[in-house]
Parts: structure tokens; C-alpha cells; sequence
């Protein structure tokens, strides 16, 4: 990965204008921002699967919680 990315794998790379930064265009530098384009849909992919997960395992819970509580 590139080392303009940062440390934190869970985070979106900006893609829009920072106050006090200068963002890296598609005319600059094409190989980073379509390698950070690239990146910031796994970190979509990676947080959907989570938020799914969670909705999934809630869903269990409470129909065991019925199972139980009836």
C-alpha cells in the first residue's frame, strides 16, 4: 500500500477537498487515486458485512430471547 494512506486500514481515504490539505486528483497521481478508490470500496464492503452481521445476530438473539421468555 501506498504510505500516503495512513496507519488505519478502517477508515475512508478523502476523496473530496480537506480545509488546510490538498487533495491528490485523478490528473496527479491516477495510480494512487484509483488504488485509494479501490480501497475505500473494500472499507464499504468490510463495514456492510459487519452492519449485516450485527443485524443477523440481533435477529437471533431475540428469537431466542421469544423462545425462552414464551
Amino acid at each position: 500500500m501506498d504510505k500516503r494512506f495512513g496507519n488505519s486500514v478502517w477508515r475512508w481515504s478523502y476523496d473530496y477537498p480537506v480545509k488546510g490539505k490538498r487533495d491528490v486528483s485523478f490528473l496527479d497521481d491516477k495510480d494512487f487515486v484509483l488504488l485509494r478508490r479501490k480501497r475505500n470500496k473494500a472499507v464499504t464492503i468490510m463495514y456492510s458485512i459487519i452492519f449485516l452481521g450485527f443485524i443477523i445476530l440481533m435477529s437471533f438473539v431475540s428469537q431466542i430471547l421469544l423462545i425462552i421468555l414464551t
